[in-house]
């Protein structure tokens, strides 16, 4: 980089000037998340950590938020220290949504953002059944399945 301390001197014959400048390079925010993702899925009940990569002079100040709302306290969110990754512990459906990478600096403010959707995986009630039907009889079975997306039934 080009910041340093520059001086500039003048000298005849009689005698010499000097006047010292110290430059200090600035450069505005750039922050993307992950490897570019726009979207991420996550499954219900499992952790999803969020990567936020950014780059300027001085190192920008990083701040995340949900659905335009600073994430700090919400349930189940962690924030690593240097703010470049986010944690989402145990991920429930109050984890979808939109989130935001604020990074600043002397020089500007840039963000990055992901659109997070959750996935439940398929659940059948009830669970088990033990029918007894007579020799020739009928049954009616029935099954309920949830989950989302919502699962085919087969």
């Amino acid at each position: 980089m080009d910041t340093g301390l520059y001086t500039c001197t003048a000298t005849n014959a009689a005698g010499n000037a000097s006047l010292s400048y110290s430059l200090h390079i600035q450069a505005p925010p750039q922050l993307w998340i992950g490897d570019g993702e726009s979207h991420l899925r996550a499954v219900a009940n499992t952790s999803l950590r969020i990567h936020c990569h950014a780059t300027g002079i001085p190192p920008p100040q990083i701040q995340w938020l949900k659905d335009g709302r600073p994430v700090d306290g919400q349930d189940g969110v962690v924030v690593s220290e240097d703010g470049g990754t986010l944690l989402l512990t145990r991920v429930g459906l109050g984890h979808q949504g939109l989130y935001i990478c604020q990074g600043s600096n002397w020089a500007g403010l840039a963000q990055a953002e992901v659109q997070v959707s959750v996935h439940v995986p398929p659940n059948i009630e009830p669970s088990e059944v033990d029918l007894t039907i007579p020799e020739n009889g009928s049954a009616s079975l029935e099954c309920l399945a949830s989950g989302l997306p919502a699962p085919s039934e087969s």
